[in-house]
């Protein structure tokens, strides 16, 4: 990695491994930020730049905190490189985990000011980006400045004793609305499920529409390729992708989102927007779910025959429950969470050996909270679920199907085979 000396604001490399302490920040980015080649050209001409102040700003805390090194996303990356941009952004999160403190600098707030400094805190920009959500979350300390590089600290008189420091980590946790044990580090990141981590960015956004998945690589420790101009929903969906390879938490598929129709995988992280308390099932029940070039092959509890006294669950083609548990608001019992999906006319495949039938999710803003009994001895269906991308493909080849054996030409005579049919070059 490519650290700041904070005290001659030159570079050096380091291997990640061997890297010395150093100081990390993490900011909103402004109009005048200084680039890596900002940092090697002429010093007298950036001197006189609001990014540059900020750069010296930081090093000169870095410096107070005894630290001879810094990282800046904006000036440490050289990005005209697509090699260095990529291994950047694929390892920023472990950038954060292994540095000595990070400054979080909320160039919006005024310590001090007339307006209480939590009410600034909780509108600041910083916790609507997306990058700035990993910051926060892989940092193991902590320290946050005002607009001037002022230092917010309250209860300030027990600031020795580290009580200024636990009720900043409250105030932080509240604006980002994450839960407070995540960041006091009593409960590591990997032991939320996949939809509560997704649910955290649901409601920030990225400059870039692609960082909004790329952002999220380091919450799920998964690593994919950097290709700015594929569109943020192609990105997303290679996270999504990335993470099924990983590990087998079905919350994956426990999102909500105003479409008429869709594939098992959400379109983008706003999808999760309001996740209910959930929990993944033990592996004794699972099966293994991959992704096929005619679509998402996996096996669900088909529920849709469920007796009479659970008539009041909506009537669908097909009603199958996600491997994980959805918890009542009301009384706190966990129910089985299901989902509804409607065959694809026209559309069959083998699977496993097997004839299926292809089938899309339908209702895609509702969850459904069924009894645990419902499922016992429901029987277990291998399914196909069609993505956007083969729901397409199918129709298409549907339609020209049709036209080519069915409308637009005949029925084939004994004739039409007289003369072998041959392709030559």
């Amino acid at each position: 990695m490519r650290l700041l000396r904070t005290s001659t604001l030159g570079f050096q490399e380091f291997d990640l491994s061997l890297a010395p302490p150093f100081a990390i920040l993490s900011h909103t980015w402004g109009e005048d930020e200084i680039t890596f080649d900002d940092m090697r050209g002429d010093r007298a001409a950036t001197k006189h730049r609001q990014g540059f102040q900020k750069v010296a700003n930081f090093c000169q805390k870095a410096k107070e905190f005894g630290l001879d090194f810094g990282w800046i996303d904006t000036c440490c990356i050289d990005k005209r490189s697509s090699a260095d941009l990529s291994e950047a952004i694929n390892s920023m999160y472990q950038y954060y985990a292994i540095s000595a403190v990070c400054f979080i600098h909320l160039a919006d707030v005024e310590f001090g000011g007339a307006e209480p400094v939590v009410a600034m805190i909780q509108k600041s920009r910083w916790f609507t980006r997306g990058w700035t959500l990993q910051e926060l979350i892989a940092s193991p300390t902590r320290r946050v400045f005002d607009a001037a590089w002022a230092p917010i600290i309250f209860d300030d008189m027990d600031k020795e004793l580290g009580h200024g420091l636990d009720v900043l980590t409250e105030v932080l946790a509240a604006a980002a609305q994450l839960p407070i044990k995540l960041l006091r580090g009593s409960s590591p990141v990997g032991s939320f499920c996949v939809a509560d981590r997704m649910s955290w960015a649901a409601t920030r956004h990225t400059t870039r529409e692609e960082d909004m998945a790329y952002c999220l690589m380091g919450l799920f420790d998964v690593h994919m390729p950097i290709i700015y101009g594929e569109g943020g929903r192609k990105a997303f969906r290679r996270l999504q992708m990335e993470i099924m390879q990983t590990c087998f938490d079905q919350t994956l598929f426990a999102w909500r989102g105003p479409y008429e129709n869709s594939g098992l995988l959400a379109r983008k992280p706003s999808d999760f927007f309001d996740t209910p308390e959930l929990s993944i099932w033990g592996p004794r029940y699972l099966s293994p779910y991959t992704m096929t070039n005619v679509g998402l092959s996996v096996r669900l509890i088909d529920v849709t025959s469920r007796g009479e006294e659970e008539t009041e669950l909506p009537q669908a083609p097909l009603m199958v429950i996600i491997q994980c548990d959805i918890q009542s608001p009301s009384n706190l019992q966990w129910l089985g969470l299901a989902i509804c999906l409607e065959p694809v006319a026209g559309a069959s495949f083998q699977v496993n050996g097997s004839q299926g039938t292809a089938y899309r999710r339908v209702r895609c803003n509702e969850l459904h909270a069924v009894p645990l009994h419902v499922s016992e001895g429901a029987p277990f269906r291998d399914l196909l679920v069609l993505e956007d991308e083969h729901h397409s493909f199918v129709l298409k080849s549907r339609h020209a199907d049709y036209s080519r054996f069915r409308k637009e030409f005949p029925l084939p005579t004994a004739a039409s085979f007289s003369e072998p049919f041959v392709l030559r070059r």
